[in-house]
């Protein structure tokens, strides 16, 4: 098996503070937060994205990323959550082994994620883009 340092937190390798886990996944709170409970979620094998990643082991992550939001939002008292993940380098994937990224989210905040992703200026109509993708 391919080791990641997600892989060596899953066997307890790497100590972390577990949240949770299935059959296939793995949650752990995440060591550089952006906000108080920033969480992560990943198979417990290092498939490398979403293209990877067999539906069935993808049903039990989002199941766990689900269950954290829900204990996050519960217990954190989060106002949200945003749960993310980045797929291939071109989306700033850093660690190739899937992750979602399970983020609360407070009132008090002012963390915009979408503000720099609105930037991008797109130059075809949607009608256009959308003809692309049923073609």
């Amino acid at each position: 098996m391919r080791e990641t340092v997600f892989t060596k937190i899953v066997k307890g390798e790497i100590p972390c503070f577990k949240l949770g886990e299935n059959e296939n996944a793995f949650a752990f709170l995440d060591i550089n937060p952006v906000t108080e409970g920033h969480s992560l979620v990943v198979p417990k094998y290092p498939y490398r994205n979403i293209f990877d990643t067999p539906e069935n082991i993808l049903g039990d992550v989002i199941v766990l990323a689900k269950e954290v939001a829900i204990l996050l939002k519960d217990k954190l008292g989060a106002d949200g959550i945003n749960i993310v993940s980045s797929n291939g380098r071109e989306a700033n994937q850093e660690i190739e082994h899937l992750h979602f990224h399970v983020v609360p989210r407070y009132k008090k905040e002012s963390l915009n994620i979408w503000q720099e992703l609105r930037k991008y200026q797109v130059t075809e109509t949607i009608e256009d883009v959308y003809k692309k993708i049923k073609s």
